[in-house]
């Protein structure tokens, strides 16, 4: 997407990752995201320029499909448990929502 923009794209290797990270708190994609972009302000000679071939471009593809894949076939599992707990059991769904009082057992 970048590329098709006309934007330059490049990697920061995992080790110069790893060692910038040591300088932030957390774990999140966010500070993932924001050790990223502040180590590439502040030290941009640690990127490397990426030259991507067809074939690379076909394997970067094939790895976002099979990512879409999974996420598409969680959705579909939750769904489909979420459907059989209904069919089940259909006042634990109900029951939060609609003022039911709980049986006393």
């Amino acid at each position: 997407m970048a590329r098709g923009t006309g934007c330059r794209v490049a990697h920061l290797p995992g080790l110069t990752m790893r060692r910038s990270a040591d300088l932030y708190p957390g774990e999140t994609d966010a500070r993932a995201a924001a050790i990223i972009v502040d180590t590439a302000r502040t030290m941009p000679h640690t990127l490397r320029g990426l030259a991507l071939t067809a074939r690379a471009v076909a394997e970067l593809e094939v790895i976002a499909g099979f990512d879409d894949d999974l996420a598409s076939e969680a959705i579909r599992i939750s769904n489909r448990l979420r459907g059989r707990q209904h069919a089940d059991f259909p006042t634990t769904l109900v029951r939060p929502y609609c003022g039911i009082p709980r049986a006393r057992g």
